[in-house]
C-alpha cells in the first residue's frame, strides 16, 4: 500500500490514510484504538509500527509468517 510505504519513507504516521488504517484494523489483526488518531498515537514510535508487521500483531501473530488468506473474512474467500 502506498500509504504505508510513504509512512516508512517519511518516518511519520501522519501519512497513514484512512484506507490503510481500515486495512490494518480489519485485515491485519489490530484493534482500532477508537480512531485513526488513537492508532497513530499508539504506534507513534515507528519501531512499534514496524514490529506490528515484522514481529507480531496485537494478537501475537507474525504477519510475515501467516498466509494473507487467514485474515480475509469467509465471504471474501468465497468470492476469490
Amino acid at each position: 500500500m502506498k500509504s504505508i510505504e510513504k509512512v516508512l519513507k517519511k518516518k511519520d504516521l501522519k501519512y497513514l490514510t484512512k484506507e490503510a488504517y481500515n486495512f490494518i484494523t480489519l485485515r491485519c489483526g489490530s484493534i482500532a484504538h477508537f480512531s485513526i488518531e488513537g492508532w497513530r498515537y499508539y504506534y507513534r514510535d515507528l519501531r512499534d509500527f514496524l514490529d506490528f508487521f515484522l514481529v507480531k500483531n496485537e494478537y501475537g501473530e507474525c504477519l510475515a509468517k501467516v498466509s494473507e488468506l487467514d485474515y480475509w473474512p469467509v465471504e471474501d474467500k468465497v468470492k476469490r
